[in-house]
């Protein structure tokens, strides 16, 4: 594991470095890809690669004109520093907005994250709650608890993810309210009560109604040595 700590550290340096410059991915996989191809001395790659952005630092250096203030020039309409210049801010705009743009997005992102896991975490609580409500009052609920756990998987996928504490909630009680009906098929009917006694000395009367999982366990046992 030891081994792998410079390896992590540098990879999360890396990945702050993108973060922190405003680098995506793709770039960042392209420059990779670029340097890679002029380390093998694949110049065709590497040439292809980076005349886009070459291109694009010569309009913005005013070393070369794009082709419609090239065309403008031609025609008279502006002179070639005035298609420089124009050109540059033009550019300058559209790196802005760009940048607006990104901010925007990476905004929305971080407020849709916090939202969710604030959801998450409300849901979490309030789920909890209810089920320490419930815990309370069945004695029973310890031994439901996984059976009710995954029968809310099934709720969701039949009734979506829950929009709100109070729907996690609603969930939580369809999931409890299906395990208690199997659960109720899952405890042995009671018998009707002997007219005369057994001889084995037991006294006359039904079994009491088992109050736990436990007891119909207990006296479902029983029954079956009767």
């Amino acid at each position: 594991m030891k081994g792998l700590e410079p390896q992590a550290k540098a990879a999360e340096s890396v990945t702050k470095y993108l973060r922190d410059n405003d680098i995506a991915r793709d770039d960042f996989l392209l420059t990779l890809e670029l340097a890679a191809a002029m380390r093998r001395g694949d110049f065709k790659t590497f040439y292809e690669g980076v005349r886009p952005y070459m291109q694009l630092a010569e309009e913005y250096l005013g070393i070369a004109l794009p082709n419609d203030l090239q065309q403008a020039v031609q025609q008279g309409q502006m002179t070639t520093q005035a298609a420089r210049l124009f050109a540059r801010e033009r550019m300058d705009r559209a790196l802005s907005e760009s940048q607006r743009v990104r901010q925007a997005q990476l905004h929305d992102n971080q407020a849709s994250a916090m939202a969710t896991n604030n959801l998450a975490n409300a849901v979490r609580d309030e789920v909890n709650k209810w089920e320490q409500t419930t815990m309370a009052a069945d004695p029973d609920y310890a031994a439901k608890r996984a059976a009710v756990q995954d029968t809310m998987w099934a709720v969701v996928r039949e009734k979506g993810a829950p929009q709100s504490p109070e729907h996690a909630v609603e969930i939580a009680k369809e999931s409890y309210r299906r395990v208690n009906e199997r659960y109720r098929s899952w405890t042995p009917p009671r018998r009707p009560t002997s007219a005369q006694p057994r001889s084995t000395g037991r006294t006359n009367g039904a079994a009491p109604e088992p109050k736990t999982l436990k007891d119909a366990v207990a006296q479902a046992v029983e029954r079956s040595h009767v």
